[in-house]
């Protein structure tokens, strides 16, 4: 993320897991629609979350305060 405190890694269960780094603490889980080959925090907007799979690039807008996640769009 753009304020150097959230990791994004992938799961082979078709999730992303939001980590907080420094704490080694996971703080929230993304599920994607079909196994994630790619996912990337925005450095701009550290709730926006891109996520690949082999045919579609998502946006999600997170909250990890919250625990919420919506998709956004498909491209």
């Amino acid at each position: 993320s753009g304020d150097t405190k959230l990791l994004a890694t992938l799961t082979d269960a078709a999730e992303v897991l939001l980590w907080r780094w420094q704490q080694a603490k996971v703080v929230m889980t993304v599920s994607a629609d079909s196994p994630a080959v790619a996912a990337c925090l925005s450095l701009w907007d550290d709730g926006l979350l891109a996520v690949a799979s082999h045919h579609v690039v998502k946006a999600h807008k997170v909250d990890v305060r919250t625990g919420s996640s919506k998709s956004t769009n498909a491209m």
